[in-house]
């Protein structure tokens, strides 16, 4: 991964007027897109209904700072806050959410540059990286890269300068949680990283190929199965659940998609108990949001 000057600029990406989320903001709910992409719809577990949010969008981001969608032709980026969406920027190859920041790939393939939002108005990013693959954030401003061929894994470090901690050969998935634990499944297994340098420590047992991380803990499922089990220590890997198509975790809770998008769940936090939550319609896509 080259590393890039700092500069402040005004980015074609993305324009977003969104402050960084602090240490307390959380994501308490889910958010869904139905599948004929026609509308954004969030559950309020108060009342125990969805509720339309949003219209026809291309896509939907989730995390605890804000819900994010794209529209259909995926040329702008909207926020949602407090009912009312606003026109934010132009589309970019992703963006992510940790609990302290929020950063973005530039669409200019195949080299997409990483920019950190600075909270002070449109203007302010930074450009801090790249080229890069994709980006995974997690607490306060953690931030790891993956290079655009996909084998190597960089650390933002203090917010300064970029090292590697990872080289791996195989089809990989990462994941950063709220307590800024990075985590690496692949033909090697599960690994947690030390934090320092490339120190990773195995965790024994995981079942599964894909991993579902958030403030809530540590799941891992397989698309060919839609099993899904939770890591509670040592090598243990209770399932508690089967049939998803899709798995989301957010800060208080783990939301399941059903076969098909038919259907949404949530976990009840004990066995293998899911609780419908009834009136989504088909959807295509879950992620939580605050």
């Amino acid at each position: 991964m080259t590393i890039c000057t700092r500069v402040i600029s005004l980015v074609w990406l993305l324009a977003l007027a969104i402050t960084p989320a602090a240490a307390s903001d959380t994501s308490t709910t889910i958010c869904a897109l139905s599948a004929d992409l026609s509308k954004v719809i969030r559950w309020n577990a108060a009342t125990s209904t969805w509720n339309q949010v949003g219209g026809a969008a291309s896509a939907i981001y989730g995390g605890p700072i804000a819900l994010l969608a794209t529209n259909p032709d995926n040329t702008a980026v909207f926020e949602y806050t407090s009912g009312t969406w606003t026109a934010i920027g132009n589309g970019g190859a992703q963006v992510v959410q940790g609990y302290g920041a929020l950063y973005g790939l530039t669409p200019n393939e195949p080299n997409l540059m990483i920019w950190e939002y600075l909270g002070l108005g449109p203007s302010s990013w930074l450009e801090i990286g790249g080229p890069a693959g994709n980006l995974y954030a997690g607490a306060g401003s953690e931030l790891f890269a993956t290079n655009p061929a996909g084998n190597e894994l960089w650390h933002f470090v203090n917010g300064a300068t970029w090292e590697q901690v990872l080289f791996f050969e195989a089809p990989a998935d990462f994941a950063v949680g709220r307590d800024g634990n990075a985590y690496f499944l692949g033909d090697e297994g599960l690994l947690l990283w030390s934090g320092n340098g490339n120190g990773w420590t195995p965790i024994l047992g995981c079942p599964a190929s894909t991993l579902y991380v958030g403030g809530f803990g540590v799941f891992a499922g397989g698309s060919s199965t839609g099993k899904l089990y939770q890591y509670i220590g040592g090598e243990v890997w209770p399932m508690i659940g089967i049939g998803g198509e899709s798995y989301a975790v957010s800060d208080e809770g783990v939301y399941a998609l059903g076969l098909g998008g038919a259907a949404v769940y949530k976990w009840s936090g004990s066995g293998s108990i899911w609780e419908e939550l009834q009136g989504s319609g088909t959807v295509s896509q879950i992620v939580p949001c605050p």
